[in-house]
């Protein structure tokens, strides 16, 4: 969905009509059906000023909604990082995305094996068998 669309959606949830939103933002009726059909974005101000007006968060007039559904405990991690001094801020950065790239090689590694192990093998009948040569290992007899 575009902001258009939540806007769209959001006053609609309001009863409220287009210019009625336009006359409480102090912008035309034009100007309002513009940013729903996707003609133009609203400056920020206004987006403020209609989440207000929505009753409604900055994000679900922004967002996609798959982008604003964040699980709890991942709010909790960014409740906890946002607590920590601005100085060391840069460096839990760093180690968080040190510790996913990690994970996404490892799982890499485990999608090629899983398709590796997974490969059906060339079934061959027992007269094509070939039985290797037998090793020499430099020893002589």
């Amino acid at each position: 969905m575009s902001i258009g669309d939540n806007i769209r959606i959001q006053r609609e949830r309001a009863r409220l009509s287009q210019k009625t939103v336009a006359e409480a933002l102090g912008s035309g009726e034009n100007t309002v059906a513009g940013w729903e059909k996707g003609r133009s974005i609203p400056p920020g101000d206004k987006v403020a000023a209609m989440a207000k007006l929505f009753k409604c968060s900055t994000d679900e007039l922004l967002l996609e909604e798959s982008d604003r559904n964040v699980s709890e405990d991942m709010k909790a991690l960014f409740r906890r990082y946002n607590e920590l001094d601005e100085h060391i801020k840069p460096m839990a950065r760093n180690i968080i995305n040190g510790m996913l790239g990690s994970l996404e090689m490892t799982n890499s590694w485990d999608m090629v094996e899983t398709v590796l192990n997974r490969r059906p093998m060339q079934s061959i009948t027992r007269e094509e068998f070939t039985a290797p040569p037998p090793k020499d290992h430099g020893k002589t007899r």
